[in-house]
């Protein structure tokens, strides 16, 4: 996201579905306040619609994702024997009302089964923290704290699908470590 306020994957998964209304109103005031000729509908319908092109735009490269990883297996189901792939990424959002990305998920298992495959999952950021504890971030006016409480769970959101993967293939997922051996 490059407008502002900064808006995560994760925080606009929260919008789209309505379930944090502090965290709505603090992304609409917040508007408001750097375009102050903006009317409290418009900046609503900019925010609402702004989490919504974001839920759309990472549920195509999840669902892209998902389908390259599933060709991947299938072309080496005829190698002979049992295959250890490693799957290296930062992580993905995954709305949980998406039955397209869960069959997806659940199609990955069952290739990786017919394969011979068990896939690891690397979480490719190593040691991380939750964005509320990161230094760098840019300082937030948030009386609610409901931008912390958004974020207070983003990091393991992101991995949940790595480490569903992960266990539905037989491997194992590693993350929040720096140490590869």
């Amino acid at each position: 996201d490059v407008d502002t306020p900064r808006m995560t994957q994760h925080q606009a998964g929260i919008i789209e579905r309505g379930s944090d209304r502090e965290l709505f109103q603090y992304f609409v005031k917040e508007t408001m306040r750097q375009n102050p000729l903006m009317k409290p509908e418009h900046a609503a319908a900019y925010v609402a619609g702004r989490a919504r092109h974001m839920i759309a735009q990472s549920a195509a490269v999840t669902r892209e994702t998902l389908i390259a990883l599933e060709r991947f297996l299938s072309s080496n189901a005829e190698l002979p024997g049992r295959k250890l792939i490693f799957f290296i990424s930062d992580g993905f959002a995954m709305d949980p009302s998406d039955a397209d990305i869960r069959s997806r998920l659940q199609r990955v298992a069952d290739t990786a089964a017919r394969s011979g495959s068990v896939i690891y999952t690397i979480d490719a950021r190593g040691l991380g923290t939750q964005p509320s504890y990161e230094a760098i971030r840019p300082a937030v006016i948030d009386d609610t704290r409901s931008v912390d409480r958004a974020n207070a769970d983003e990091l393991s959101a992101s991995q949940d699908p790595l480490y569903k993967i992960a266990v539905d293939t037989g491997g194992r997922m590693i993350a929040n470590t720096n140490a590869l051996t």
